[in-house]
């Protein structure tokens, strides 16, 4: 199988025949080996040229320009009219990214819109292929005319690889994805395999309907579908409080789990298995209650002082092999406060971390470190349970020396604060403050100086405070706003692009437009660019990593190494390693989600930790 010339690899030449070659492997069953060690992320069998149409505001993934999309077989410069009377054009757009990126594709960002990727691709022969599919958000993908797959819902990229099967027949086939964006980014990824064989494991139907206690429709509720302790599928079920998903796995059996918060309600359907009138399906009708959870507060030795960002852990425990299983976990919010809404039934233990390593509650005046003498606590569906709420849960405090308490009373500017970054100026350290409220609040060690950046970001929230290169400070604010302070002079500001919900994209200058600024675990700003990775108002950290080479609205944080390697997390390409003009991407995939790296950070003995949105550390 190869793809028409007509969207051909536009990369090196010295590189085509290979990729020809790794194609024509894929496709006779040579290449699966090495496939699994190149990971997910391997660009070589990503779909990466196409037709792109749009993007175009829509108020639903059905709604379409004056087009057929059953027929299309579009030509690059061809015009097409929206419902609103615009203009679109078919552009070509080519990524070395796994990703397509329909905001940088279309060169526009717009919530609530359609975008169209039209390929072809040629087989020799007729042949069964699996696809391998991830999409932001909406999507239809039409396969020589005929609707192939669908999903109509919101996600973010990284959460579901969707795998289906269809038939290319000989010569040319014509691919059409419709993807519709929702709030923030837009894209999708799209690979083509020989058809998976069969290991056992099959695509079933989970369906049903959920209500509350009351019989009203349980709207919006959220569930997860579990294969012993293995997430397989998470989502919500939408207005209708119908559950109607897709997903590949054996025959079972199934745990899923049920909560909507509205009406703080949930159960669990425990020990699923397919239907036996119905071939493929699982019926997980459901009526939603109110569970006993187990909660209460976690306090040093006086009784009210809390002890917060504690995990607390809901474990079994093996009577024959002690082996711990950990069904939930839970962090202490600033109260000390800990909550297991919806609890799994079953016999449980409850523990806390503490230094020296768990400590088990016993009573509300004990804990102790083997959990052989620990409380056991119960949970089943129809049973309440009011002594396993609202505990206390005493513990001495974990740290030495005195804690100081600073407030505004004492300087400070606010007592909201968002970020922090450390300084030296004029042989004194200084470390500044970003509050919500109060601007920027500078501390010498002794005493706080406040910055009014109001008048210049337009507002007294600010989100980041960073230090550049020249020793300016770079400030944001709540809204994305952006202003420089040099020498007592504030920069004008640099205004992020309207209607973009979280997503803040500026124009940096007339070549880069619709740009995604990043920071680092130093509070440096950067971006990418046309002429590589850049710092925000300095140096090009890398000249070969650009907009072409990864998705741009979809990176998330930025880290230079010691040794110069320049490391970009992402949403949806994993880490991404650049080392002068060398790119390799990372898969930190797990239950077929990707983890989001929210930040990177490298240590003293040359390890580098990744923190995930979700996955831990």
């Amino acid at each position: 199988m190869k793809r028409n010339s007509t969207f051909h690899q536009t990369g090196r030449n010295m590189l085509l025949p290979l990729r020809a070659l790794a194609l024509a492997l894929i496709f006779s069953g040579l290449f699966q080996s090495l496939l699994s060690a190149q990971g997910e992320y391997s660009a070589e069998d990503y779909l990466r040229d196409f037709l792109v149409l749009g993007p175009f505001k829509s108020k639903s993934l059905s709604e379409k320009p004056n087009l057929s999309e059953e027929e299309l077989a579009p030509k690059e410069g061809e015009t097409v009219t929206t419902a609103t009377g615009d203009i679109l054009a078919w552009k070509k757009f080519h990524t070395e990214s796994p990703l397509i990126d329909f905001i940088e594709a279309g060169g526009q960002p717009i919530q609530f819109a359609t975008a169209y990727a039209y390929t072809e691709v040629h087989s020799e022969s007729g042949r069964n292929v699996t696809f391998h599919f991830r999409s932001d958000d909406e999507a239809a993908v039409l396969l020589n005319g005929e609707l192939i797959y669908s999903y109509e819902n919101n996600r973010p990229i990284y959460k579901d690889l969707d795998l289906f099967d269809a038939n290319l027949k000989p010569g040319v086939n014509r691919l059409l994805f419709k993807i519709r964006n929702r709030p923030n980014t837009f894209g999708m990824s799209v690979r083509i395999t020989d058809q998976i064989k069969p290991t056992g494991e099959r695509k079933l139907l989970f369906s049903g309907q959920l209500s509350l206690e009351n019989n009203d429709i349980a709207k919006n509720s959220w569930a997860m579908i579990m294969r012993g302790t293995k997430p397989l599928w998470e989502g919500n079920t939408g207005s209708g409080g119908f559950i109607n998903w897709d997903i590949i796995s054996d025959e079972g059996p199934f745990d899923v789990v049920i909560w909507n918060q509205t009406a703080q309600q949930g159960t669990w359907h425990m020990g699923l298995k397919p239907s036996e009138e119905n071939e493929g399906v699982v019926i997980v009708d459901a009526q939603l209650r109110k569970r006993s959870a187990v909660s209460g507060y976690v306090v040093m030795l006086d009784g009210h002082t809390p002890h917060n960002a504690m995990v607390a852990q809901l474990l079994s425990i093996d009577e024959k092999t002690g082996e711990e299983n950990i069904v939930a976990s839970n962090l202490t919010n600033r109260h000390g406060h800990f909550n297991f809404k919806n609890p799994m039934p079953g016999e449980w233990k409850l523990r806390f971390q503490v230094p020296s390593g768990y400590a088990y509650y016993v009573d509300q005046e004990t804990t102790t470190p083997d959990p052989e003498n620990a409380r056991t606590f119960k949970s089943t569906l129809e049973t309440d349970y009011p002594d396993q709420q609202g505990l206390t849960v005493r513990l001495s405090r974990f740290f030495r020396g005195d804690w100081k308490h600073f407030l505004p009373i004492d300087g400070l500017s606010h007592q909201r604060i968002w970020s922090a970054t450390v300084t030296k100026e004029d042989n004194e350290e200084f470390i500044y403050f970003a509050t919500d409220g109060g601007g920027v609040s500078g501390y010498n060690g002794q005493t706080f100086a406040s910055i009014n950046v109001e008048e210049h970001l337009g507002s007294p929230d600010c989100r980041n405070v960073g230090i550049g290169a020249s020793g300016e400070k770079w400030i944001t604010s709540n809204d994305g706003v952006i202003v420089t302070l040099k020498e007592g002079t504030f920069s004008d500001p640099i205004l992020p692009k309207p209607g973009m919900n979280s997503l803040r994209l500026f124009d940096i200058d007339e070549k880069d437009k619709n740009v995604l600024i990043l920071a680092d675990s130093n509070n440096r700003l950067g971006y990418l660019s046309h002429d590589g990775f850049r710092l925000l108002g300095g140096e090009i950290l890398n000249s070969y990593v650009t907009r072409a080479k990864v998705a741009p609205t979809y990176l998330t944080t930025f880290h230079q190494s010691d040794d110069g390697v320049l490391w970009l997390g992402s949403w949806g390409e994993g880490l991404i390693r650049c080392e002068e003009d060398h790119i390799t991407r990372y898969s930190l995939a797990k239950s077929g989600a990707k983890a989001a790296i929210r930040l990177i950070e490298s240590d003293n003995e040359c390890n580098l930790w990744l923190a995930t949105d979700g996955a831990g550390l």
